[in-house]
């Protein structure tokens, strides 16, 4: 065989092998392609799981803090609670004893009123009585014939001056009356009218 016609089938044999090495690197560029698709989508996956992870434990957190803030609104709420309940059970217990203070006092201020009343009723009726006795010796004074007329000899002695004392006349009620004899004769005597100046002046002097 001629060297040409060696140089020839090797140079074919070269291309062969040439054509192959593409093939392969083609198909193996295919394959990486293929690959890398898989493994990008995988780790967009990842990402994807990584970031919703992420969201969730911020999510987590966030609704930790506000059940932590709830619990301590809670926990506030609950002792301002308890102190309004003892101020309440305060203010019970004081109305309780005004109450009490107040049912007693109504009691205490009708006795003192009841006590004046009847104070002023018994120096009223002493008033009224006092006056009524007055009145009631007057009246005699006035209508007792012989008072009159013993005040008016009383007054007609003579020889007494002017700087005399009068004499205190006692009041008594009158008997029974003696029955008039057939055969007496009733004395005159001045009219009532007649002997009421000097009765008058009588009282006067004695008052």
């Amino acid at each position: 065989m001629d060297p040409v016609s060696a140089y020839a089938g090797q140079l074919r044999d070269l291309r062969k092998t040439m054509r192959k090495f593409k093939d392969d690197v083609r198909m193996s560029f295919s394959m990486w392609s293929e690959d890398m698709e898989i493994l990008g989508g995988m780790l967009w996956r990842l990402l994807e799981q990584h970031q919703g992870h992420r969201q969730l434990l911020l999510a987590k957190e966030a609704h930790a803090a506000e059940a932590q803030t709830l619990q301590d609104t809670i926990d506030r709420q609950a002792a301002e609670l308890r102190q309004l309940q003892g101020e309440v059970h305060e203010k019970e217990h004081q109305l309780a004893t005004l109450r009490a203070t107040k049912d007693v006092t109504p009691v205490q201020e009708l006795r003192r009123s009841q006590r004046i009343h009847a104070s002023a009723a018994k120096s009223f009726t002493q008033h009224t009585q006092a006056h009524s006795a007055k009145r009631k010796s007057t009246t005699l004074l006035y209508t007792n014939p012989s008072i009159l007329k013993k005040m008016r000899n009383n007054d007609d002695t003579p020889g007494e001056g002017e700087n005399r004392v009068p004499k205190q006349v006692t009041f008594q009620s009158p008997g029974p009356k003696p029955k008039p004899s057939p055969h007496r004769v009733a004395p005159s005597r001045k009219p009532i009218s007649d002997q009421l100046p000097a009765a008058r002046f009588v009282y006067a002097a004695g008052d």
